[in-house]
């Protein structure tokens, strides 16, 4: 009798201590017992069983269609699937092609007693699973309450020290980091340097970059560095509400959809400061003004200087940054206004590729007629 193997681990630290492995081994011993001859083995290493898109179960299902085996054997119920759903699914498709699927914890589900019993041991790991897991998330929010790091990382200049001797897990400075976020604080706030003009900086002089940052820093790790209140001591669990993406197919790890939830449910939790109180909101208010004055929001909706309240038209600036001419701007409104001294090279994308900040621009070259 022609059988297949189908095995499964949902977690990377399974995979790596290879427990695969032995659930192989026990299906490969019971073939041999039984003079059963294994034509190929599906293995699914480090991919939920809650998800249907899986490599090898895919595989396991294409040559069963193609009758390439009468017989699948797989450990227990929740290596083919999680929930009950799916467990259903597989093994109603898998006898349509007549395939008898036989569970070495479990026995075969052949007969309507042994299809009752394998259903009643789905339903009933689905609901404990589904128990566990708002249990875990219930027990994460009363943790993060009473002021513990429950998060799997925090902010860069931070890290995180597990619980132990009673010591709840916190976050301490991590000096070598925190003074690369000191740095790009007083190289926006002081230098007046842009995002990317400090992203270029750091990835000449090969600094050490963010844990999750891809191994290169970029605008957005440096944006985002500069928005983080934990480096003024409040560190928020519970901002983000996550909800999986269903039919990535290929990824072993779930992919998520994350919205921000309101403020009010976000949960603050004290760390040690890395810069004072009176840096972040003036790299805030840079950051604010920068948004205001971009060529992009001008020739998007318009924002005139600060010598006149009318919308400035979109061509004008896109001539005149096309162009090194002093050029007079239009505005819907009656007011005329002429540019005086343009900078020398004036990008329609960012200001930021010729180290002049916006407000600069607009200050030193807008003027009215």
């Amino acid at each position: 009798m022609r059988a297949a193997i189908y095995a499964r681990v949902s977690s990377e630290r399974q995979e790596k201590e290879h427990t695969i492995g032995s659930q192989l081994e026990a299906l490969r011993t019971y073939a041999a017992k039984n003079g059963m001859e294994i034509v190929e083995e599906f293995t699914d290493e480090g991919y939920s069983g809650a998800r249907l898109d899986r490599p090898a179960l895919d595989r396991m299902r294409d040559l069963a269609e193609r009758r390439g085996f009468e017989v699948l054997l797989t450990y227990c119920t929740d290596r083919l699937a999680r929930k009950f759903v799916l467990q259903a699914l597989i093994l109603d498709e898998l006898e349509r092609f007549g395939v008898k699927t036989i569970f070495l914890e479990g026995g075969a589900a052949d007969d309507p007693l042994s299809k009752l019993m394998h259903q009643i041991t789905g339903a009933v790991a689905e609901f404990e699973r589904a128990k566990i897991t708002e249990r875990y998330r219930r027990g994460k929010l009363y943790r993060a309450r009473c002021g513990e790091i429950v998060s799997p990382d925090v902010p860069f200049g931070l890290v995180k020290i597990p619980r132990r001797d009673g010591v709840p897990a916190h976050a301490e400075i991590e000096e070598a980091e925190a003074a690369v976020v000191r740095r790009i604080f007083d190289a926006y706030v002081k230098g007046e340097l842009t995002v990317r003009q400090i992203a270029k900086q750091l990835i000449l002089e090969l600094t050490r970059t963010p844990r999750n940052g891809g191994g290169q820093w970029s605008w957005s790790a440096v944006d985002r560095i500069l928005h983080e209140e934990a480096y003024i001591g409040t560190y928020y669990y519970n901002r983000k509400h996550c909800v999986p993406i269903e039919g990535v197919y290929g990824k072993k790890r779930q992919r998520f959809k994350c919205t921000l939830r309101p403020k009010e449910e976000w949960i603050p939790i004290s760390v040690p400061p890395i810069i004072d109180l009176a840096t972040f909101p003036a790299a805030a208010g840079r950051a604010r003004e920068n948004e205001a004055f971009s060529p992009r929001n001008l020739q998007e909706g318009g924002t005139c200087c600060a010598s006149s309240s009318a919308v400035a038209d979109a061509d004008a600036a896109a001539r005149h940054s096309r162009t090194n001419k002093p050029t007079v701007a239009r505005f819907t409104a009656t007011t005329t206004m002429v540019v005086c001294a343009p900078p020398a090279a004036f990008s329609s994308r960012s200001d930021a590729r010729n180290g002049v900040s916006a407000p600069m621009c607009w200050t030193n070259w807008c003027g009215t007629k």
